[in-house]
């Protein structure tokens, strides 16, 4: 399965559903367009980070205040859940849309109960789901 590594902030707030635009320079790559792909966080985030990121216009308190997203920030390096790449815009409304560029948008978000544990690459890399399976069959 295909897996893109993201700043920690933005993949929390994509795995747990507050995020639906990712915002990127380049269209949606075919492989996954239409697909689910796993979100791996890279780097590390805090509280304030994430409510930095927390465009106007959006509550930040059911954001700061989600158990999900509370206990997700703790990751440092992982895959941390799934989200499907529905389509690939260039105007939306959403609040998370930069001006430019293409815009990933994003459905179904899926936060990992257990952490797959993994460095990350540059763009998207693929890993075999078997080895998550086993890491969430161990961690229970």
């Amino acid at each position: 399965m295909y897996v893109l590594s993201i700043p920690s902030t933005e993949a929390v707030l994509v795995v747990t559903g507050h995020k639906n635009i990712l915002n990127k320079g380049f269209g949606c790559p075919d492989r996954v367009l239409g697909k689910r792909f796993l979100v791996h966080s890279s780097g590390t985030s805090d509280m304030k980070k994430i409510e930095d990121s927390i465009p106007e216009g959006i509550e930040k308190g059911p954001i700061l205040n989600d158990p999900q997203v509370q206990r997700l920030i703790t990751v440092s390096e992982g895959v941390i859940g799934s989200v499907l790449l529905a389509q690939c815009i260039h105007e939306t409304s959403s609040p998370w849309a930069d001006k430019y560029g293409a815009k990933w948008d994003l459905r179904d978000p899926a936060a990992f109960e257990n952490v797959y544990h993994c460095r990350g690459h540059y763009g998207f890399f693929e890993i075999d789901e078997d080895l998550i399976q086993k890491e969430e069959a161990i961690n229970e």
